[in-house]
């Protein structure tokens, strides 16, 4: 078929030359299905940005496969010839970002670790998405020949990004002349890193055993099963469709159990789950299998905190461990940053903390950093600062087959914890990167009468999820509750706000500055 194929553009193009007498014009014709990937998947960045902070969510569809006629690079002593090659395009919002080459036949790998030319299986490539012509230029791409091959490359990105200089499964962009190229061959899996511009070349041969699992076979029975199971348990007990009236639940069985009995690996199952899992867009909703944990669908959210400046700011600094950080000023503000919830052993450490700033004017609480984790802790630590017991949020569960059966919403209350209370001025500072218990803490320490919440809203994500057992190993978190704050409002997509905003200007992480912190300090320090 497609020798046929070619006789006919050759035909096509011959008859062209004889009527209109124009090489240029033959040259035109031939050239008329060029992409030009840098017009698809523009960007604005010149530089790089390496901030985890700013790490991006990237987007792969079966709509960004490409055919490339031929791929070469050469570097120092690393020679990568390809012949005709499917392309698959990572991008952002920001432009491309990563690509995937699979060569349809051959493809030769030599360098300094190996000159015997090695088979290349397939390439991933990290680089910066304004030099995607320059490995790509428009004249060698062409439209897809197998958008069958979209599973292989989505799974091939999915491993091989966390450990490409990448912020887990986010991305970050390089400098415009460094490539990472992490070759899986016939032999060792080969990953290299390419500064153009520092004409360096390092390459890391802890990745050579490392190289993509074989897929799991699955039977079809064992398809259709696990498919079934995972969704008629959402359908039967997810709370947060009440609030989601835009999704379809069972629309969306109908589109991803298609030919669902076709689908030949656990690999491939799982992408079809995590694709139909992501439409519900909640953070709480992951899928675990042998060791490794797949989001479904995360938020892009940006750092307005910057623990690097903390001594910048705080006279008598106290970096207790990774989990928590406190001191003092000279003028008796005292300061503590707790960053996650997920440590026993917080409760006790701030009860010891807030006896030692006991004498303090006021104090600032910095939750920007924190994750969540375990709610009783968060409860525990808050409990220093409050008056009274108080109601700080309520929660709702599924009791029926419908999406709209839900149980009555159930109070969750605080109390106060400790000999005596802290009950001169608090400031809480708060950000996009505060989500599940932490913004439990957040609503808790907003109902103190002492306590200002400062900064931008929280993330606005709670699922007190419980884990499905599937066959095979696989695990799926199914979120139990919708989460409201007092006020009444879920929680999910609307967060907490801030009693004091506050925008940092630019990204400050990593460097000698917090503004927010400052800004806080200062709104202490002014009668």
């Amino acid at each position: 078929m497609r020798k046929f194929k070619h006789i006919i553009q050759s035909l096509l193009v011959s008859i062209i030359a004889i009527s209109f007498a124009s090489c240029s014009e033959t040259e035109q014709i031939s050239d008329s299905n060029a992409i030009n990937l840098l017009e698809k998947y523009p960007t604005t960045l010149t530089e790089a940005d390496t901030n985890p902070s700013n790490a991006r969510k990237w987007l792969f569809t079966p709509q960004d496969l490409y055919h490339i006629n031929s791929f070469q690079f050469q570097f120092s002593d690393l020679n990568i010839q390809i012949d005709d090659a499917a392309l698959g395009v990572g991008h952002t919002k920001d432009g491309a970002v990563w690509a995937i080459v699979v060569p349809d036949k051959t493809g030769a790998l030599t360098s300094a670790q190996d000159t015997t030319p090695e088979t290349i299986e397939h390439i991933w490539i990290r680089l910066h998405p304004g030099r995607i012509n320059r490995l790509f230029p428009p004249e060698n791409v062409k439209p897809p020949l197998d958008t069958d091959i979209y599973l292989l490359m989505k799974r091939i990105a999915q491993f091989k990004i966390p450990n490409s200089y990448h912020a887990g499964p986010r991305v970050m962009v390089p400098a415009p002349g460094a490539f990472v190229f992490d070759i899986d061959t016939n032999s060792l899996r080969r990953f290299f890193h390419v500064d153009e511009e520092k004409q360096k070349i390092d390459y890391a041969d802890a990745f050579e055993e490392l190289d993509l699992p074989d897929p799991v076979a699955l039977d079809a029975i064992g398809a259709r099963d696990i498919f079934d199971r995972v969704w008629k348990e959402f359908d039967a007990s997810y709370a947060m469709f009440a609030i989601k009236p835009d999704v379809d639940w069972e629309a969306l069985r109908r589109e991803y159990s298609v030919n669902v009995e076709k689908v030949k690996t656990k690999e491939e199952l799982l992408q079809r789950l995590s694709d139909m899992l992501g439409r519900l867009q909640d953070e709480h909703i992951w899928i675990k299998v042998d060791g490794m944990h797949i989001s479904t669908f995360k938020r892009n959210v940006r750092t307005n905190g910057n623990p690097k400046a903390y001594p910048n700011y705080i006279d008598d600094f106290q970096p207790t461990d990774r989990s928590l950080q406190w001191g003092r000023t000279k003028d008796d503000i005292g300061f503590i940053a707790i960053h996650t919830w997920s440590d026993d052993s917080i409760s006790a450490k701030v009860d010891q903390i807030v006896e030692d700033l006991k004498n303090t004017k006021a104090i600032i609480v910095d939750v920007r950093m924190n994750g969540g984790g375990g709610e009783p802790l968060a409860q525990q630590v808050a409990g220093r600062f409050v008056d009274k017991e108080r109601v700080y949020a309520f929660s709702q569960y599924r009791n029926g087959p419908q999406h709209e059966n839900l149980t009555r919403k159930y109070e969750r209350s605080f109390q106060p914890t400790g000999e005596w209370q802290y009950d001169k001025p608090v400031i809480v500072l708060i950000g996009q990167r505060c989500m599940s218990s932490n913004e439990a803490f957040v609503k808790m320490m907003g109902e103190c009468p002492n306590v200002t919440l400062m900064g931008e809203a929280t993330r606005g994500s709670s699922g007190n999820p419980k884990m499905l057992d599937l066959p095979m190993g696989i695990q799926v978190s199914v979120p139990q509750w919708i989460d409201y704050r007092a006020d009444g409002k879920p929680l999910e997509g609307n967060g907490v706000e801030p009693d004091v905003e506050f925008i940092v200007d630019g990204n400050e992480y990593g460097s000698e500055t917090d503004s927010l912190l400052a800004a806080a300090l200062n709104r202490l320090r002014t009668p």
